[in-house]
C-alpha cells in the first residue's frame, strides 16, 4: 500500500485530498479521500518533521508577495 500526499509551495499547505494505492497480487485499486483542514494540518507537520529528522530541512515557505495581489481578470465577451 502506497499512501500520496501532495504538499503545495505556492500556499505552503498540503492538499485537501490523501491518494491511497493498494497493489494486490493480480490487480491495483486506487482510492481518493477527502482531508479535514484539521488533518491535512497534522499532516503537514508531521511530513515537515520526517524532512527535517531525513534530511535536516523544513518544508518550504510559500513565497513572499512584494506589495497587494493584483486581481484576476475573468473572460470578457
Amino acid at each position: 500500500m502506497m499512501a500520496y500526499a501532495v504538499y503545495d509551495e505556492g500556499t505552503g499547505q498540503v492538499r485537501d485530498a490523501l491518494d491511497i494505492e493498494l497493489r494486490l497480487p493480480h490487480d491495483g485499486k486506487w482510492f481518493h479521500c477527502e482531508l479535514s483542514p484539521e488533518t491535512s494540518g497534522a499532516l503537514k507537520q508531521k511530513i515537515d518533521a520526517f524532512c527535517v529528522m531525513t534530511y535536516g530541512e523544513h518544508l518550504p515557505s510559500p513565497p513572499v508577495q512584494d506589495g497587494p495581489i493584483p486581481p484576476q481578470m475573468g473572460l470578457t465577451m
